[in-house]
C-alpha cells in the first residue's frame, strides 16, 4: 500500500479567521497510522487506497473500540466502518481536528449528542423540519432527513446511504473536502459508473456516494445553516458584505472556493430569530398532534371498557334470566 500526501490547506488570509479553527497538526500523525495499518493488512498494494467501509475496517483495525465519547470536540466526519465480526452491526468513525474514535454508537446518537451538547435542544423532527423550511427559501430541500447538523461551531452535512458504506450515511465537515472528482482512470467512460472521489484535507480519499452537483448543493446548505446558526449566537450581527468563508472560518480549498464564490453575509437565510421562531412553531403543532394522539388514545380505552362493562352486564343479565 502505497503512503498517502497530505493536501494541506491554504488558509484564508481573512484578518478574522482563526489560524487553529482547523488546525490537522495533531490529526495528521494519527492518519498516518491508520495507513501503516492498513499497509500491515494489505502490504501488496501499491496504490492509494479509495476508501470505503471495508478498507476503514482493515485500517482502524488497531483502534480500540469506545463507548464514550467527548461532544465538545470539533467533528470533522463521521463514517461507517464495516464490523469486525460477521452479524454486528457497523462501527462509527469518528474524526476529529486531533483525535480519532472507533465508537460502538449509531450514527444518529452521536449527531444527536453532538447538537444537543453545542445547542442545548434535540436535533429531532422538529428542529430539522424549521431547518428546511428556512432553507427552502434559497436551495429547495426535499427532505428533513437530508438536513444538515449545523451547530454554531461546525457542520457536518449527510451523504445518501451506499452500498460501499453499510447501506449508512456519510458525515461530512464541508470545511475539510479538498477536492471532488470523477476516477476516469480505470477505463469508466460513463460518468455514472466511474469512481466518485472525496479528498479530504487530512489525507483520506473516500469513496463518494453522490453525484458533483449533489455534492455542491449539499454543502451550500450545510454552510448557510452553519452561518445561520452562528448569526444567532453572536451578540451582533455581522454586517451584510463580510465573505462567508471569512465568517464561518473555513480553509481555503480548490473546491470551497469554487462553492464560496461570492457569498457573502448578506446570502445567509432568514433572519436572526427566524429559525428558533419556526423551530417553536413546529414543536407547538408536534406537541399538539401528540396531545391530540394521547386524547384518541384515552377514548378508544374508554370505549372498550364500556363494551366491556356492557357485554359484563348482559352476561350477568342472562345467568339471572336462567337461574328464574
Amino acid at each position: 500500500m502505497k503512503h498517502h500526501t497530505h493536501a494541506t490547506p491554504i488558509n484564508s488570509p481573512a484578518p478574522q479567521m482563526r489560524q487553529h479553527t482547523y488546525d490537522l497538526t495533531k490529526l495528521l500523525p494519527l492518519i498516518d497510522s491508520l495507513f501503516d495499518w492498513g499497509a500491515a493488512v494489505t502490504p501488496d498494494s501499491d496504490d492509494e487506497p479509495v476508501i470505503d467501509s471495508l478498507i476503514l475496517s482493515q485500517m482502524t483495525n488497531q483502534l480500540p473500540v469506545e463507548h464514550e465519547f467527548d461532544h465538545s470536540k470539533l467533528l470533522l466526519a463521521v463514517l461507517p466502518v464495516a464490523p469486525r465480526f460477521l452479524g454486528e452491526p457497523p462501527l462509527q468513525l469518528v474524526i476529529t481536528t486531533d483525535s480519532l474514535h472507533l465508537l460502538d454508537r449509531t450514527q444518529s446518537q452521536i449527531i444527536n449528542d453532538s447538537f444537543k451538547h453545542h445547542e442545548h435542544i434535540a436535533f429531532d423532527n422538529a428542529f430539522r423540519s424549521a431547518a428546511a423550511t428556512l432553507l427552502k427559501g434559497m436551495h429547495c430541500v426535499h427532505a428533513s432527513h437530508n438536513i444538515p447538523m449545523a451547530n454554531w461551531r461546525f457542520t457536518l452535512i449527510p451523504l445518501k446511504p451506499s452500498e460501499h458504506w453499510e447501506n449508512q450515511r456519510l458525515w461530512i465537515n464541508p470545511a475539510t473536502i479538498e477536492n471532488y472528482s470523477q476516477d476516469l482512470t480505470k477505463g469508466h467512460h460513463d460518468c455514472t459508473q466511474a469512481n466518485k472521489l472525496l479528498i479530504t484535507t487530512y489525507g483520506l480519499m473516500l469513496k463518494g456516494p453522490v453525484r458533483p452537483d449533489t455534492l455542491k448543493s449539499q454543502i451550500i446548505r450545510g454552510i448557510l445553516s452553519h452561518s445561520a446558526r452562528k448569526r444567532m449566537h453572536e451578540a451582533v450581527s455581522p454586517g451584510s458584505d463580510t465573505p462567508l468563508m471569512s465568517y464561518l472560518e473555513y480553509p481555503s480549498t480548490p473546491l470551497l472556493n469554487r462553492i464560496f464564490g461570492g457569498l457573502t453575509t448578506y446570502h445567509i437565510p432568514g433572519t436572526r430569530s427566524q429559525l428558533m421562531d419556526t423551530y417553536r412553531i413546529h414543536t407547538s403543532l408536534a406537541d399538539n398532534r401528540s396531545w391530540v394522539r394521547k386524547e384518541e388514545h384515552a377514548q378508544e380505552k374508554h370505549r372498550k371498557w364500556h363494551q366491556e362493562m356492557e357485554l359484563a352486564d348482559k352476561k350477568h343479565l342472562c345467568q339471572i334470566c336462567g337461574r328464574e
